[in-house]
């Protein structure tokens, strides 16, 4: 974070993240573990984590020192309820997508429409993130 900022690495985190989201929304009923699952599922956990601690610190940064605890509790609270919906609305979407009959290529059609959403949240995030969050300022080592 010193040497790009926090908000140019959160931003480049949920590209990243988006960039996984993209690459396994492209899945087939016949496609390969490492190409369909695990090579999305990397970009995806890195890109994320590296815009969580980022964000977290933005957070907390200018929250008074008798306060940092409740911002903090309200950080965590936010990430664990936000993620309990966004999972809930992309599992109905999927669903909704996949419809009665749950054949492989109705599933996988369910799961990618749910990624392809996936993918556009976050590059929303990354360019609210950019609007809305604060410039680095320039610091020397001394």
């Amino acid at each position: 974070m010193p040497a790009v900022g926090a908000r140019n690495l959160a931003v480049t985190g949920a590209l990243i993240g988006a960039a996984g989201f993209a690459w396994q929304s492209t899945m087939t009923p016949h496609g390969g573990f490492l190409t369909t699952i695990l090579g999305p599922g990397i970009l995806m956990m890195g890109g994320i984590g590296l815009a969580t601690t980022p964000l977290a610190t933005l957070a907390t940064s200018s929250a008074a020192p008798g306060d940092a605890g409740l911002v903090s509790g309200l950080v965590n609270t936010s990430r664990t309820m936000g993620g309990a919906l966004g999972l809930a609305t992309l599992s109905t979407l999927a669903t909704a997508v996949t419809g009665p009959t749950a054949t492989p290529a109705t599933l996988t059609a369910g799961y990618a429409t749910s990624f392809r959403v996936s993918t556009a949240v976050l590059v929303c995030a990354a360019l609210l993130m950019l609007l809305w969050l604060p410039r680095a300022t320039a610091t020397r080592a001394r």
